[in-house]
């Protein structure tokens, strides 16, 4: 029921209420206890439309058995939560385990692979596989620069990129996933790889690439060798679909075949065929609905394109979404067909008029196009800066300033069960109304306070209905109570109280002591009034005084036998009682424990009385954010509670409360419900007890046989978080898992590697409740990672080379070296080392190719480009200057030499004494530090491109000191005068050094240096002239001589100086 004081701000209800220490007394049954049918849960109906507020934002999502998978991302302002999240027909919920940025994901072999920055059991991983139900992570690491496609084809996976690294292999942009080890798979292409799309003909990718030496979009390996479509398209292709019997190509790119393609176009395997004219704008995804191409463009916005077999028509526009997160992978924007209908996903956002209605729709980050216009698969959470609620059956009334939800904006909405909103009176009506305080729902009409005045709902508008000043409403035995401060209502002289019962307006005066009514609310039984000390009841015949004295009732609630109230007071009638008390017909008693925050609200429900305020729960007690029940004998929450968002710990607060047969609705500020669920201000939660405790899976990875310390409930829930207890783990045949007080503490068997599954159980004293889950660790053989080499060798005579030098094996395993070839000299393995024996030449090249086995499955090759000593690069040193602190490139790379004028590159360079060095397109930068000025040294080091060799040099680079310069000067000044001049005005300092005159001299009259200026008196004769000569010096070892010549005359020139 609606009351005034609902909604007061936030921010302070969750600052209200008293500390109390003492021992309430027992509590008074308020309704008998009830025992519900079922548990109680959090309806997921209600995630909003705009996700830039709150909410999870899909990012490219892919099917997997009939379900949509993608990397999700919170966008709440100052928050930042990421992983991998699914569609369940309500909402995006997030899966628990990983977490990160995901780039991609793709199905193989029945599994969701994820790819990206991620994180799974405290370990940052590159790669991990869901099997829909428990998470595995990939061994090998990738670059965490790069920025990831997955695919799935011909029973491979392929991981494509830019610049990738796999287990420090070298780098390259695909690499092939047979199972157990990693490939490369286009060597020799340069790039990145945008797209990829497996057909029966092979693979293919999108993108920008060189392949021998000619550019390209796009690429395709036939199973034996890579190379270009056709005559080739030239820019970057963005996305690739396979339709009709032909492949679809689309990006930002041209090319050189007629008739012309610009950014769209097909290749049916023999010729290239423009889409109409093509689009001027890049196109970053196509999707086809029922055959039909549609398409997204991109300008300045995006734009969605429809080809009508004909022409490209323009369907929508797109206006950014301005997220509070860094879309990194491109594209950032794409199209998807879900059950035969168009989605779109990315930074865009969409306001759409609706046809014939001052309404529209409001969407963001992930929309559905249902032929006309965009709108949003999660339209039921609100938006709304003031909102009061009401309930009559099933159905929940909401009056507002302004609400919107997906579909419309209004003053007056309806929500019926099946949770679909009606705009009953439009928003934008009737600008003078503001400041809702109020609603119910009497008879067939709806009132509502605006203003501080009462207001009825017309067919579009509110009606006005009285101009007294109205503070709280009621409804019960068929009649409307309209409480506040008046003397008459309408005409009816009435002190404070009247009714209304469908015809006309009686008064029901309130006891003399009652300046104000505040808070009316009523039963079958009685009407109770509240003036904030003050509590009186109605029976029907006379008023009878409940309470006085109170310090501030906000909520009054009438139960099946007596009332509670809730307010900042800390006790009633002189029983203890801190913020809620109960009166059962003849004496006041509180409830067991306090709250922590202020309360809002006070509704029945079909199990007993639901508080809401602005509290976190009961002190040192129950959590449960917002919301909680009383059934009479025993506190509840509400399986979580709301939050405002699942990542900064900001609680949420609930403002107002309204009861169904079914289910307990709620508004209020949070965007959560039970630390799982999207719930944008509206809520519902059906009846029933809530869980008492939830424990989730947990994960871990270590290296054989390392122990691993996991703290197990650490993510695991009950509404009394500090008295959980971890007490008993299940055995494990693949080591040993103790429990270490709220931790499990596995140490694996010395040769086992592999997935230990250990089920525990967490309890929960209080309400002697357990559960259990399951914690996997994923035992890991490591294995150091073999990077390739470059190495100088002798001719004619053997070398012995050390592969094995610097590694080290985690697991204290014995490395061997198990197999060494080469391609034109010899090879031998001695004593796990490689001895090689050349060609027998002057001059050579050769590649060594070795593997390295553990003894436990690990295994790696890498290789080593030998090279004969001759092959070299010689590398004069180097001079240069600058001026202090003006920075200097220095091609050092112009007077080396390398044998057959081979590439050079320059390489690294070291760190100087003062200033940096860079390399800044195989030149040598130099910055030096601000106030240093003399000769420093840096190493570079110079690499031969075509044989790997390398040698090192040294650049002297002095750095000098600018001397100022000063213009003369020509003054003309009387006789027998003093003249002030500013002998800086003509000088320049290229270092910007502050500048000092030290001294001065002239050769008729006198001259002073005061406060850096010159202080010059005349002769007292005419005619003379004079010179100064004075000396300015930078404070690094500049100084420059300055004049200035005086001629007299009868009058004074001003500029530049000044005269006394």
């Amino acid at each position: 029921m609606s009351k005034l004081q609902k909604m007061a701000s936030l921010c302070i209800l969750i600052v209200l209420g008293l500390s109390i220490s003492h021992q309430a007394p027992g509590p008074v049954a308020a309704v008998a206890p009830q025992q519900p049918m079922s548990p109680g849960s959090w309806s997921q109906a209600f995630a909003g439309p705009i996700k830039n507020d709150a909410g999870y934002t899909p990012l490219r999502p892919v099917e997997w058995n009939g379900t949509l998978y993608a990397g999700i991302i919170s966008t709440a302002v100052n928050t930042y939560d990421s992983g991998v999240g699914y569609w369940n027909g309500q909402q995006w919920l997030k899966l628990d385990g990983v977490s990160g940025q995901v780039d991609s994901l793709a199905v193989h072999q029945n599994r969701l692979y994820v790819a990206g920055r991620l994180t799974l059991g405290a370990k940052n991983i590159s790669l991990a596989a869901w099997d829909g139900q428990f998470w595995t992570a990939i061994a090998y690491p990738f670059s965490t620069i790069n920025i990831f496609q997955l695919l799935s084809h011909d029973n491979q996976l392929y991981v494509g990129g830019y610049s990738e690294q796999v287990a420090g292999q070298a780098s390259g942009l695909l690499f092939r996933w047979d199972g157990t080890q990693w490939h490369r798979a286009a060597e020799g292409i340069f790039g990145a790889v945008l797209t990829m799309l497996s057909r029966p003909d092979g693979l293919y990718l999108g993108g920008s690439f060189i392949l021998n030496g000619e550019k390209t979009g796009l690429l395709h390996w036939n199973g034996s060798q890579w190379g270009r479509v056709g005559a080739g398209v030239y820019g970057n292709v963005i996305d690739l679909e396979w339709a009709n019997n032909q492949l679809y190509v689309s990006g930002k790119f041209t090319s050189t075949v007629q008739p012309p393609i610009k950014n769209i176009a097909t290749w049916n395997g023999t010729n290239w065929n423009p889409i109409g004219r093509g689009i001027s704008d890049s196109i970053h995804s196509m999707a086809f609905i029922d055959g039909e191409l549609y398409a997204l463009a991109k300008s300045n916005n995006f734009h969605l394109l429809h080809w009508d077999t004909t022409q490209w028509n323009t369907l929508s526009n797109f206006s950014p979404a301005n997220f509070y997160i860094s879309w990194q992978r491109y594209p950032d924007a794409v199209l998807l067909n879900y059950n035969q209908t168009l989605y779109a996903f990315g930074p865009l956002a969409s306001n759409q008029a609706l046809p014939n209605s001052t309404q529209y729709t409001q969407v963001d980050s992930v929309m559905r196009w249902n032929g006309e216009r965009w709108e949003s698969p999660t339209p039921n959470g609100i938006a709304a800066y003031k909102a009061v609620i009401t309930t009559a059956g099933e159905d929940l009334y909401a009056a507002s300033d302004r609400m919107y939800w997906g579909t419309a904006s209004s003053t007056l909405a309806h929500l019926n069960f099946n949770n679909q909103w009606q705009s009953l009176i439009a928003s934008g009506n009737q600008s003078s109304i503001y400041n809702v305080a109020a609603l119910q729902k009497y008879q067939q009409s709806l009132f509502s306070i605006y203003n501080g005045q009462l207001y009825q709902a017309g067919s579009n508008t509110w009606d006005q209905v009285s101009n007294a000043y109205v503070k709280s409403l009621a409804q019960a035995n068929n009649l409307l109570y309209v409480a506040g401060d008046f003397e008459q209502f309408n005409g009816v002289n009435a002190h404070n109280l009247v009714t209304w019962n469908g015809t006309q307006w009686q008064a029901l005066n309130t006891p003399v002591t009652f300046n104000e009514v505040t808070v009316v609310e009523a039963d079958a039984n009685f009407v109770y009034i509240s003036d904030g000390s003050q509590l009186a009841r109605w029976n029907g015949t006379q008023w009878t005084t409940l309470a006085t004295n109170v310090v501030n009732i906000g909520e009054i609630e009438p139960s099946a036998d007596g009332v509670y109230i809730a307010g900042t007071f800390s006790s009633v009638a002189g029983v203890s009682a801190p913020k809620i008390a109960y009166w059962n017909g003849t004496t006041w008693s509180s409830l067991a424990s306090v709250l922590d925050g202020g309360i809002s609200d006070l509704e029945m429900g079909v199990d007993g009385l639901y508080v809401a305020g602005g509290f976190r729960g009961l002190t040192n007690g129950i959590v449960s954010p917002g919301i909680l029940r009383w059934d009479g004998s025993a506190w509840h929450g509400l399986a979580g509670g709301v939050q405002h968002d699942l990542t900064s710990g900001q609680q949420g607060g609930v403002i107002q409360l309204a009861p169904t047969p079914t289910r307990m609705l709620m508004y209020g500020y949070f965007n959560w419900v039970g630390n799982q669920y999207e719930s944008a201000m509206i809520a519902a939660w059906e009846y029933g007890n809530a869980p008492l405790i939830r424990a989730k899976a947990d994960y871990a990875i270590t290296y054989r046989p390392q122990p691993v310390t996991v703290n197990v409930l650490a993510n695991d829930w009950s509404d009394q978080p500090s008295q959980l207890q971890l007490v008993s783990v299940t055995p494990s045949s693949n080591g040993t898992a103790v429990i270490s007080g709220t931790q499990l503490v596995y140490t694996p068997a010395t040769e086992f590697q592999g997935t230990a599954t250990l089920t525990y159980t967490v309890r929960d004293p209080l309400n002697a409740v357990t559960a259990t889950a399951q914690l996997r660790v994923q035992v890991w053989n490591h294995f150091p990672t073999l990077v390739d080499q470059e190495r100088q060798v002798r001719p004619f005579v053997e070398t012995v080379l050390d592969p094995l030098s610097g590694l080290v094996d985690l697991n204290g395993d014995l490395l061997t070296i198990t197999h060494a070839s080469v391609v034109s000299g010899s090879v031998t393995i001695v004593n796990n080392q490689v001895r090689y024996m050349p060609p027998n030449q002057q001059y050579f090249g050769d590649m060594l190719t070795y593997t390295v086995s553990d003894g436990h499955g690990g295994q790696q090759t890498a290789r080593i480009k030998l090279l004969s000593t001759e092959s070299s690069v010689i590398v004069v040193n180097d001079n240069a200057s600058t001026y202090r602190p003006q920075a200097v490139s220095i091609d050092v790379l112009a007077n080396d030499w390398a044998v057959n004028n081979a590439p050079l590159q320059l390489v690294s360079v070291s760190s100087p004494a003062h200033g940096t060095a860079t390399i800044s397109g195989n030149q040598l930068h130099y910055q030096p530090s601000p106030s240093f000025q003399g000769v420093v040294s840096v190493q570079y080091t110079v690499r031969n491109m075509s044989y790997g060799t390398t040698a090192s040099g040294v650049v002297q680079i002095n750095i000098l000191n600018h001397v100022p310069t000063v213009a003369p000067l020509t003054l003309t000044v009387a006789p027998n005068s003093t003249t002030l001049i500013d002998g800086l005005a003509q000088a320049n300092d290229l270092n910007g050094d502050p500048l000092t005159i030290t001294s001065a001299s002239v050769n008729r009259g006198s001259v002073q240096v005061m406060n850096n200026q010159l202080r010059y008196s005349a002769p007292n004769s005419t005619p003379f002239t004079a010179t100064i000569t004075y000396s300015v010096d930078d404070g690094y070892g500049g100084v420059v001589q300055g004049t200035i010549s005086i001629n007299n005359a009868r009058y004074q020139l001003f500029l530049p100086y000044t005269s006394k």
